[in-house]
């Protein structure tokens, strides 16, 4: 069994059973591993990217995985967009929206930066 960071990320998403949502590179700049929780086309239109998870962060997306599940009775599903919003400060697009109700109030309540502003 592994331990520490690394284990961490992929229980986190494991017990929630979303191993598509998480990424990772090793190359270069990203040695040994850096992860990343997917969130193409949730921001901006057309377009690949993801959020780090760090060994600071990986807290957050525990969370927000857990507060996915509770608002909706158990569906951890948008945790890991909840997670990357939360971290961006930026609410998905209206296409990447939970079409959830019960999820509305985790989204709504990010408080946007302006990005003409960071």
């Amino acid at each position: 069994m592994c331990e520490g960071f690394v284990a961490r990320v992929l229980e986190a998403t494991a017990r929630a059973d979303l191993h598509e949502c998480l990424f990772w590179r090793t190359d270069g700049p990203f040695q040994p591993i850096t992860f990343f929780v997917d969130c193409s086309d949730s921001f901006t239109a057309a377009t690949a990217e993801g959020e780090p998870v760090t060994e600071e962060t990986i807290a957050e997306l525990e969370n927000a995985i857990a507060d996915a599940a509770e608002a909706t009775g158990g569906d951890p599903t948008f945790g890991p967009l909840l997670y990357c919003a939360r971290r961006r400060q930026r609410r998905p697009l209206a296409v990447a929206y939970p079409s959830d109700s019960r999820l509305w109030p985790l989204f709504d309540a990010i408080v946007e930066v302006d990005l003409a502003q960071a």
